[in-house]
């Protein structure tokens, strides 16, 4: 049987093709962990591996400049000296409802590029973390600080990217005051003016704000101030990160480090809890008033 040949592609075929898929390695790097802005005090979320991390020539604060090797709905793929870099559309100085694919094209340089996050398969970047004035913005805020900002995207999470007077801020869907079974999209949508955000940590490094809905609601200050050094506790499951858990305690918000938890056989938090479970025993061992969380404990009772 005959082979059928292979129909050749015209030239204006080729001009009207779109980008290539980027890799999946490329998509990942364009969605930051969940806590890449929010991550818990004790918790590196700079990297999966912190032993391949080390073999990196970057580091988080550098400032480089990348090649655009592809242009996507959520941000730009970059070529950082041969290194995979990601710079999600929130990160990028666009006007109000421009786009990358509006500002960028493939083989476009990219100068002043911020490393925020370092992965041993690449960096995640930001134009905007580097641009004149920011760091000054970013230190006229304060953990404590109550602040209104704007949405500019949603995490890959389900979280919250903000604008707040010129600073990005984050907020993690656990730090959100939804209704069961409601996400961030279905009250939330880009350009919202969000009020009432607590600050509990200015990232100095990251150059970030983490900010909460949760820990600025009615009743959560009298909630954590209920709660004391010593005190035994169950709580119930609202998030994972790093290998911890985000826990809600009667209204307050609670963590457990990796290292406070009583796991065996190599199994992570994920295999033993869900998100809903309830857990007991937990020892109330720090009382964060600035921060406003408690540090629980398995181990420690």
């Amino acid at each position: 049987m005959p082979k059928r040949r292979k129909k050749r592609r015209s030239n204006r075929d080729r001009q009207s093709t779109k980008l290539p898929r980027p890799s999946r390695a490329q998509r990942s790097a364009l969605q930051p962990p969940p806590s890449a802005d929010g991550a818990p005090d004790g918790v590196d979320m700079q990297t999966t591996n912190p032993a391949d991390a080390s073999k990196m020539p970057y580091s988080v604060g550098d400032v480089v400049s990348g090649v655009v090797t592809a242009v996507l709905d959520n941000g730009l793929g970059l070529d950082v000296d041969g290194l995979l870099g990601a710079a999600p559309q929130a990160e990028l100085p666009l006007a109000d409802g421009e786009s990358a694919q509006d500002r960028y094209t493939v083989g476009d340089t990219v100068h002043d590029l911020f490393v925020w996050v370092v992965f041993p398969s690449g960096l995640v970047l930001s134009v905007k973390r580097n641009a004149p004035g920011y760091v000054e913005a970013l230190n006229a805020h304060s953990v404590g600080d109550v602040v209104s900002a704007t949405i500019t995207g949603f995490q890959s999470n389900g979280g919250l990217w903000l604008n707040v007077d010129g600073v990005i801020g984050g907020v993690s869907p656990w730090e959100l005051s939804l209704a069961d079974g409601e996400s961030a999209q279905d009250r939330y949508a880009v350009g919202d003016t969000v009020h009432d955000l607590f600050v509990w940590q200015v990232n100095q490094d990251t150059r970030g704000l983490f900010l909460s809905a949760r820990r600025n609601a009615p009743g959560c200050v009298e909630a954590l101030n209920a709660h004391s050094i010593g005190d035994v506790v169950s709580a119930t499951v609202t998030a994972f990160v790093g290998d911890g858990l985000w826990l809600d305690v009667d209204g307050a918000v609670g963590w457990v480090g990796p290292q406070d938890l009583s796991l065996t056989d190599g199994k992570s938090a994920q295999d033993r809890y869900a998100i809903g479970d309830t857990v007991h025993g937990l020892l109330v061992w720090q009382v964060n008033h600035d921060e406003r969380d408690l540090s629980l404990s398995i181990r420690r009772n």
